[in-house]
């Protein structure tokens, strides 16, 4: 296998940007895993997910991308081939752009897309920025992040995560509409609405058997841990967030008219 990693990476990419080693690897992975991904905006709901499932499922928790900061969480693939033997149970914040899905595809992985309200998305972000820290991908907020006055630092966030969610929204969003991979979406207000259920869709999605005793005990498990989900408030954006910063966030969709924001709590343009 390293030597395919090798090969991979010293013959470069193609005229195209694409990979034909990476055939190589498809052809030669052995003794398949399972990969459980959940690409996911930052506070959706998918640190509780990710507990719910790796209590149920007993697979390892694992780490995809090459390293957590304030980059992009892609693929890094010889982490891919590291758990290769090992069922995996990994959360990322990662687009479906091109690299992404070709390794996606080479490792036969389906992700579990998470989305959420962009406006309630925005106001928990600004939680966690002032409560526990100021790092996440798509934005270089500066280590003095706290000592900006409370409507600059929704600014921020507005002006700069905004279009990083929108981004991430429109990747998935176009990788279904081309059916270029198989994926299961959801939200996190269906998690919060019915959290039992949604476990249970994903399991199904994924051909993993659990009874509804294993799924409530791995719930109640997990509501013993700290696990970043909040009481599970709708609506705080729309009272948290100024009209001229929730009409900045609805301008930025307007350099994708095809795409369908509903999701995102943004209606469709009159």
């Amino acid at each position: 296998m390293y030597d395919l990693l090798r090969r991979f990476f010293v013959s470069g990419p193609e005229q195209d940007g694409t990979y034909r080693n990476l055939e190589d690897i498809r052809k030669n992975l052995a003794h398949r895993n399972e990969y459980i991904l959940l690409a996911c905006m930052p506070k959706s709901g998918s640190t509780f997910l990710l507990s719910v499932l790796h209590e149920v499922t007993g697979f390892r928790d694992g780490t995809l991308c090459y390293a957590y900061d304030r980059s992009d969480q892609d693929l890094y693939l010889p982490k891919l081939v590291a758990f290769v033997t090992t069922d995996v149970i990994v959360r990322q914040h990662i687009r479906a752009n091109k690299p992404n899905l070709e390794l996606l595809k080479c490792f036969s992985i389906r992700p579990v897309v998470v989305v959420r309200n962009l406006f309630d998305t925005i106001i928990s972000l600004y939680d966690h920025y002032r409560n526990e820290s100021p790092i996440s991908p798509g934005i270089l907020a500066a280590d003095h992040f706290a000592e900006l006055d409370d409507e600059t630092q929704l600014d921020m966030l507005v002006d700069l995560m905004a279009p990083w969610y929108i981004g991430f929204y429109v990747s998935w969003y176009q990788a279904k509409e081309r059916q270029e991979i198989e994926m299961f979406w959801t939200t996190y207000e269906e998690i919060i609405a019915d959290k039992p259920r949604m476990v249970r869709k994903v399991l199904d999605f994924y051909n993993i058997n659990r009874t509804d005793e294993q799924i409530e005990a791995a719930m109640e498990a997990v509501s013993q841990k700290r696990t970043r989900f909040n009481k599970g408030i709708t609506g705080r954006g729309e009272m948290g967030l100024t009209e001229s910063q929730k009409a900045r966030i609805v301008n930025f969709t307007r350099y994708y008219p095809w795409v369908d924001f509903t999701p995102l709590g943004i209606p469709p343009a009159a």
